[in-house]
């Protein structure tokens, strides 16, 4: 296998200096905000990650360093993450911000192979104790949104929107703020890593099951969803379920063929409300 023309001489050369002769490169697929690069390089299997996006990084300039502060902060406990290599926090070495980490063994699987083991790894993110001053929760909507064009259920997301905007962060600690099936890989039916670390801060620990359950809705069926909050340890709260329902409407919101299951979801999450 070559190497992959999106490694380019600077890149390489960059590479070089941090962790050996590169060797071979491929470009992952299904990342969203970035440009995943599987790599080999003095030996060593590795993931090359680059903030290309102009509107992300205008927004938050300081992605890949951000990333690379949370590995850092991972290497010494029980959650299996990436180690840091190298980071280029500003792309002056690369020409765009980049991470460069080890590469875990596995694949993520959407429908997990098993969901008490997928509920497991939420309680050891959760253990992780955050240094004073870490990035805090911050929602990813304004208050004051509107309902979704899509749906035909205004009043839902109205009510819904008053809910989110009036919630107040407790029971708070470290979460990885976009904790669902996609972002853990597996390898022989176990947990072999957590990946994508970029948005962890402190903040309420139900957002992660929400984030986790609003996922498994289209991708294991709401089966899997209720076999998820029987696990124990898991914090759920139908505050945060409606509170991440409603950031999960930024951008193009969830996909056309989930719609109607995120919004028995919220239902639900307002009917236990009262």
């Amino acid at each position: 296998m070559g190497i992959d023309p999106v490694v380019d001489d600077r890149t390489r050369a960059w590479i070089g200096r941090n962790a050996g002769p590169l060797s071979t490169a491929r470009r992952l697929q299904g990342a969203t905000s970035a440009d995943i690069v599987a790599l080999e390089a003095g030996g060593r299997r590795l993931v090359l990650k680059r903030y290309l996006q102009r509107e992300c990084l205008e927004r938050e300039p300081h992605l890949a360093a951000r990333e690379a502060t949370v590995l850092e902060l991972l290497d010494d406990t029980n959650v299996r993450a990436p180690e840091l290599v190298a980071v280029d926090a500003d792309g002056s070495d690369t020409g765009a911000p980049s991470v460069l980490m080890t590469r875990l063994q596995g694949r993520h699987r959407w429908d997990p192979p098993s969901v008490e083991r997928l509920a497991e790894v939420s309680v050891v993110i959760h253990e992780v104790e955050a240094p004073a001053g870490f990035r805090q929760y911050r929602r990813y909507v304004r208050p004051g949104a509107q309902p979704p064009p899509w749906s035909s259920r205004p009043s839902l997301w109205e009510r819904a929107i008053a809910v989110a905007d009036a919630a107040v962060p407790d029971e708070v600690g470290f979460i990885h703020r976009d904790h669902h099936a996609g972002n853990v890989l597996w390898w022989r039916g176990r947990v072999s890593g957590v990946v994508d670390w970029v948005e962890a801060c402190v903040g309420p620990r139900a957002v992660d099951s929400a984030r986790v359950r609003l996922n498994l809705i289209g991708s294991a069926g709401a089966g899997a969803v209720r076999q998820y909050e029987q696990c124990p340890e898991i914090v759920i709260d139908p505050v945060w379920d409606i509170v991440d329902a409603v950031d999960g409407l930024w951008g193009t919101g969830p996909n056309p063929a989930d719609r109607s299951l995120v919004e028995e979801f919220v239902v639900q999450a307002l009917a236990e409300l009262g």
